[in-house]
């Protein structure tokens, strides 16, 4: 068994965490009556999600939540964004959504 050591931020992806946390907020939040969650999303860039820790825009999708808005972040630009941009085309993604921001809505009312 590999164990990561205790400083490797890598240690706790791909274990189905988030979406255990993500959907006990979604459970709790119907529980309290509220009509929707909504959630700001990115393209899954590595780089972009080391920084900012959001969830890319697939995440969400796969626990339900759809599309609302897309629009540019606004602090996305200069030499970072080109820099997003190549990182962009080596994750298979398209460099021109580097800098797109998702906002994601769940219905919780059906």
């Amino acid at each position: 068994m590999v164990t990561s050591p205790p400083g490797d931020p890598d240690r706790c992806k791909r274990k189905g965490l988030a979406t255990r946390l993500a959907s006990e907020l979604i459970r709790w939040a119907k529980g309290q009556g509220w009509s929707s969650i909504e959630a700001n999303a990115y393209e899954e860039i590595p780089m972009l999600y080391a920084i900012s820790g959001a969830a890319g825009r697939r995440f969400w999708e796969k626990l339900g939540f759809s599309l609302v808005r897309k629009d540019t972040e606004p602090a996305i630009c200069g030499d970072f964004l080109e820099r997003l941009r190549r990182d962009a085309v080596a994750a298979g993604l398209r460099p021109e959504n580097a800098a797109n921001r998702y906002r994601m809505r769940l219905d919780l009312t059906r």
